[in-house]
């Protein structure tokens, strides 16, 4: 009994000593090895980020150079340009992208870099493919084609996705790596700036129909008490209580449609108003960009002129009100 019992123990110590050369990579060689499949890890970047092709190029560089920091195997990429026309062109190299792009005058709606890494893990001693992508996406292009078709609620998911990616991997260490490194670019770029007080009204600007519309509708009510004191619609033979009533309701009614209105049309104004995010690596795309700025400064001067005849009805009636009197 007392040498069964040594037996064991001396295996269980031979065990523990084995699984002290385990390690956590080749933990994740067993898993992939049992199951089949690799493993992936995405994001998805939402600020308005404005690209330009040194941007893109800097970003394929750094990738390139992170996966020679591993036992590299072998490598290869496309690089994919989305345009505006419909058109969907893979290219095997950076400089023919980057040739082919420049030349094209449609504006870019995408950019799909496609990585396939051979690396060789340092302990085991095993070859595995990383497999990266990476979406760069212009929201101005995308968007101005389907603001028509979109609510409004979903308006911002369009115009703000403006980069994902995803890898496959056996390694975690590694994909987090490469996804780290990834992440870093995409948050030294250039973001199309507001502020906050603008990016607070954009989110409230549903609110900006009814605000005008009680506003107006405070406007008409002080206008039916002055009218009532000062007696000066009996100029347009209004003398009876019940003909005041009607004309009352009457001017309430218009008065507070009229607000609604013109807050309707200042909702619009505020909601096209947008934050540039974009690829500007050809004449297409500056193009685009210069249409857009347009557009947003003729929403701006909408906004302000609507806001002016706003503050410049009460002061009308307000001056009327004095007159009579």
């Amino acid at each position: 009994m007392g040498s069964l019992t040594d037996h064991n123990q001396n295996n269980i110590g031979s065990e523990v000593a084995t699984n002290k050369n385990i390690t956590w990579q080749s933990i994740q060689e067993f898993y992939h090895e049992i199951v089949g499949e690799k493993e992936n890890i995405k994001k998805r970047f939402t600020e308005p980020y404005q690209f330009e092709m040194n941007d893109i190029e800097h970003l394929h560089n750094t990738i390139e150079q992170v996966a020679k920091t591993y036992q590299l195997k072998t490598s290869n990429y496309k690089i994919s340009h989305l345009s505006t026309d419909g058109n969907n062109l893979s290219l095997p190299s950076f400089d023919q992208f980057k040739l082919f792009s420049q030349s094209n005058t449609n504006a870019t709606k995408a950019i799909t870099l496609e990585y396939n890494f051979l690396i060789e893990h340092s302990e085991t001693k095993k070859n595995h493919n990383y497999k990266i992508i990476i979406n760069i996406i212009s929201g101005i292009a995308i968007f101005s084609e389907v603001q028509e078709e979109v609510p409004k609620l979903f308006w911002s998911s369009i115009l703000y996705d403006t980069g994902r990616v995803q890898i496959e991997f056996v390694d975690y260490a590694i994909a987090q790596n490469f996804m780290s490194t990834i992440s870093s670019w995409f948050h030294s770029r250039k973001v199309a700036r507001n502020s906050k007080i603008f990016l607070k009204l954009q989110a409230n600007s549903h609110w900006a129909p009814h605000a005008l519309k009680f506003i107006f509708l405070i406007i008409s009510v002080c206008l039916l008490i002055s009218a009532r004191e000062n007696t000066w619609l009996s100029l347009f033979g209004v003398n009876s209580s019940e003909t005041f009533i009607l004309v009352g309701l009457s001017t309430v009614f218009i008065m507070t449609e009229i607000g609604y209105k013109f807050g309707k049309t200042i909702e619009k104004a505020i909601d096209r108003i947008w934050r540039l995010a974009c690829i500007k690596i050809n004449s297409g795309d500056n193009t685009l960009y210069k249409k857009i700025e347009e557009e947003n400064r003729s929403c701006w001067i909408s906004i302000l002129w609507k806001l002016a005849i706003t503050c410049f009805v009460p002061f009308i009636f307000f001056l009327a009100s004095l007159y009579v009197k």
